[in-house]
């Protein structure tokens, strides 16, 4: 499940995560006038991820070491660098396709 371990059949709390996406695209197909905004949103967020911030992180995990530790400062620069250019990417799309 989405939300919490899944032990046994819960099919109000289903229902509930049902509408909660539901409504949630409802709501940005209403919003979002032209849906290269969307695409746009969407592929900076994966190429942040799948680029910067899953390496960096699968490094990590797989070393064993703490974020502090000394190996790992470039894992932990590449997840800074991944965040920040994730960051920039959303403003500028969003400011592009809606401030403008």
């Amino acid at each position: 499940m989405l939300f919490g371990p899944s032990e046994g059949p819960h099919v109000f709390r289903d229902v509930l995560e049902t509408l909660a996406i539901i409504s949630l695209l409802v709501f940005v197909a209403i919003a979002v006038p032209n849906i290269t905004t969307v695409f746009g949103l969407l592929g900076g967020t994966c190429v942040m991820f799948c680029g910067h911030i899953v390496p960096a992180l699968t490094h990590l995990k797989v070393s064993g070491a703490s974020w502090r530790d000394p190996h790992t400062y470039l894992s932990s620069l590449l997840i800074a660098i991944g965040l920040s250019m994730g960051l920039i990417g959303t403003v500028s799309n969003l400011y592009l396709n809606f401030l403008r």
